[in-house]
């Protein structure tokens, strides 16, 4: 299904029902470039309501737009989802890069999901008291959500974090919430990394996430266990 909103907004949905459960998956792009807050405003503002008329919770959120415009994009954001639709902390991946259409926000893709049972909960997930994710749980499995997670520390100066110690501290993070909640890396289905300058650095990166698999046992002897990366 797709919807036609105002300012050249088209929002892309596709529900998939289960029994106690749905989930949906949203995608919201424009058909020219994004410039003014208004319309940024307009954008986020339209999408939690959109979910909270369908009783609709996120579980990830992904903003694309320019590396430049991540804090104030974040403030935007982070007013409307608590006027509009949750009072909570919320957290989000933002991916910085150059809409290929021009402006400051390229679109934005989120899934959610609308909850048929009581015993179906949706929780925050925190790491040193900031939101990174959320978890899905019901009688039957749990999922876990890891969208607001950044390579960056920030009781560090940003100049001084390479990208091998910030890629080795996503994965710090990861084995905490792993701990916590009594998973371990074989309940990884999926994973999406972002980092600038690929073809740069990606052997060196490649190094780090094989010692991260070979230590908690995905690669050892004749077992390899590689969940599905992007």
């Amino acid at each position: 299904m797709v919807l036609n909103w105002r300012n050249g907004l088209s929002a892309s949905i596709r529900e998939m029902k289960y029994r106690k459960w749905k989930v949906i998956y949203l995608t919201v792009l424009s058909d020219h470039p994004i410039e003014k807050d208004s319309t940024i405003k307009f954008l986020f503002s339209s999408i939690y309501t959109f979910l909270k008329e369908r009783k609709a919770k996120i579980l990830l959120e992904k903003v694309y737009g320019l590396s430049s415009f991540r804090k104030d994009a974040a403030v935007i954001r982070n007013r409307c989802i608590k006027k509009m639709l949750e009072k909570a902390e919320v957290p989000f991946t933002y991916i910085g890069s150059i809409p290929c259409i021009g402006g400051k926000i390229a679109g934005v893709q989120i899934i959610g999901v609308i909850q048929r049972d009581k015993k179906t909960k949706i929780d925050t997930i925190f790491f040193k008291g900031n939101p990174i994710g959320r978890v899905f749980e019901t009688d039957d499995f749990k999922g876990i959500y890891l969208s607001g997670i950044s390579g960056l520390r920030k009781d560090r100066k940003e100049e001084k974090q390479s990208l091998a110690r910030q890629a080795e501290y996503i994965v710090e993070q990861c084995q905490d919430v792993f701990g916590k909640h009594g998973m371990t890396a074989e309940n990884i289905v999926r994973t999406w990394i972002y980092f600038p300058r690929i073809l740069h650095w990606y052997k060196r990166f490649n190094k780090i996430r094989a010692k991260f698999f070979k230590k908690f046992g995905l690669i050892s002897g004749n077992k390899t266990y590689l969940p599905a990366s992007t």
